[in-house]
């Protein structure tokens, strides 16, 4: 797998669960696994975007990071959580 497409799907998943945790706020379960599974998909991340100097890896932080908010917004409404 390319760099950019690692980058791309790390802060897809990084996106996904920052959102469903904003709309778990106050309920302590979703909350917790949600932070639980962002600290997990930052830490991978963060190695990754250290060393992106492309445009292929910048476009795959941009695109995955707007369609893990798009999709954590998906997610929390089928899951009632908003």
């Amino acid at each position: 797998m390319t760099e950019a497409i690692k980058i791309a799907v790390l802060i897809f998943v990084s996106y996904t669960l920052v959102a469903v945790n904003t709309c778990a706020l106050a309920k302590y379960l979703p909350t917790f696994i949600s932070s639980v599974l962002f600290m997990c998909a930052n830490f991978f991340l963060i190695r990754h975007v250290a060393d992106a100097h492309t445009t292929a890896e910048f476009m795959g932080y941009l695109i995955g990071g707007v369609g893990g908010d798009l999709a954590g917004i998906y997610i929390s409404k089928k899951a009632h959580i908003l």
